[in-house]
């Protein structure tokens, strides 16, 4: 168990000192302890009075307690594989091996009031190709901060891979936004197709658009996951929805001779897919202004 990191002030940058920490813990599902819930003058930090999650006052350290507030699962029904918190979204994605010869059940802690105010989203799939598993089951705890998750039948699925998913309630399915070339604009569309763990990715290219302009998905490494292309067959991905986490679909003016260098020109962060069908246009507003 990791502890006794985070001496730091109620800053920016503690906040990021200790969300760092966390991810990479987290990277290597290792069990860590926040150092420390109260200040007691050690003089052996540099946080001072500061270094606990309360304020002169007694009020809590609002960025410490949302650094230290994540999603994350505390029991497998199996054996765990990946944890990954996003502390940009709030998107959490867990992968197990199912065992039968575990008799209890998976269970994560959120803070809804922090992290998703406006509700959720929770899918579970095959971690393999994103195929739903059906017949599972969501249990709360009474205070909304615990999900239990089970399946009628563990038989089904025992030594499958399982990946668990939940993102904040998607806001925003439809916009454009605006590329650093006047003419081009990268449009997009999300539509929720259900319980999936597959979220499919088509990116279409308007009539008059260069040949040099390519749309390109990171994942959130910023490892190229695809480059898209203009023909049929060639401008679709199909995506694993965990693999969107923190996913960017970036727009690129890519270099035509030796003395120029390739630009990115509009981008997308992919926050809040979950078990949905994302449509892209990178729309050329010159020909439509025509």
């Amino acid at each position: 168990m990791f502890t006794e990191f985070g001496a730091c002030f109620n800053s920016e940058e503690c906040y990021n000192e200790v969300t760092s920490a966390c991810d990479a813990f987290d990277s290597q599902l290792s069990s860590w302890a926040y150092w420390q819930y109260k200040s007691f003058g050690d003089f052996t930090t540099t946080g001072g009075t500061a270094e606990g999650m309360f304020n002169d006052d007694g009020t809590p350290q609002a960025l410490k307690v949302k650094a230290i507030t994540r999603t994350y699962a505390y029991a497998y029904q199996g054996t765990p594989e990946s944890s990954f918190f996003s502390s940009t979204s709030g998107a959490y994605t867990t992968t197990y091996l199912v065992e039968d010869s575990v008799t209890d059940n998976t269970e994560i802690y959120m803070n809804p009031e922090m992290w998703y105010p406006n509700g959720y989203k929770w899918t579970v799939f095959h971690a393999e190709g994103g195929k739903q598993m059906e017949g599972t089951k969501l249990a709360l705890s009474n205070d909304g901060h615990d999900l239990i998750f089970s399946f009628f039948d563990i038989l089904d699925y025992n030594t499958n891979r399982c990946t668990i998913l939940i993102t904040p309630t998607l806001q925003t399915a439809k916009g454009s936004v605006a590329s650093s070339i006047p003419e081009l604009s990268l449009d997009y569309n999300y539509v929720d197709t259900g319980n999936s763990g597959k979220c499919p990715i088509k990116v279409h290219y308007d009539a008059g658009v260069e040949h040099n302009i390519e749309a390109k998905l990171y994942d959130r490494e910023g490892t190229l996951l695809k480059n898209f292309g203009k023909t049929y067959g060639s401008n679709g991905f199909d995506a694993v929805c965990s693999q969107l986490v923190d996913a960017k679909l970036s727009l690129w003016s890519m270099s035509t001779s030796w003395h120029t260098a390739s630009e990115q020109i509009a981008h997308i962060d992919m926050n809040g897919l979950n078990g949905h069908e994302a449509t892209f246009n990178v729309r050329n507003i010159a020909v439509i202004l025509q």
